[in-house]
């Protein structure tokens, strides 16, 4: 079962990307493209969601051991 930390973790990082995605995509100033935006967005999204799970997929293994 995964930890409540981690889907805490996870729940929050989600959050706050939708909300930073919606100010700088509706921010009529902005130089950067939405694409290019987006695209960050996702891949910063990705990348804080899976660290966790690996962390914690490593970390039950040893355990299991």
């Amino acid at each position: 079962m995964t930890e409540p930390i981690i889907l805490a973790y996870m729940a929050t990082g989600f959050l706050m990307w939708v909300a930073l995605a919606a100010l700088v995509l509706n921010d009529p100033n902005s130089r950067v493209s939405g694409e290019d935006t987006a695209a960050g967005l996702i891949g910063l999204f990705l990348t804080l969601t899976i660290w966790p799970v690996l962390l914690y997929t490593l970390t039950a293994a040893q355990k299991s051991e």
